[in-house]
């Protein structure tokens, strides 16, 4: 994935990183939707 903003704001462990791809009609790339979610412990 290039162009990620702020990848080193998650935390080094805890962190999961998603990256779901946009649906296009034809073509070999995409756009991606980078999704992060942090785990915290209560």
């Amino acid at each position: 994935m290039e162009n990620a903003a702020n990848p080193n704001l998650p935390p080094k462990t805890g962190a999961i990183a998603m990256g779901s791809p946009l649906k296009t009609a034809a073509g070999t790339e995409a756009p991606v939707r980078l999704i992060g979610m942090i785990h915290h412990n209560q």
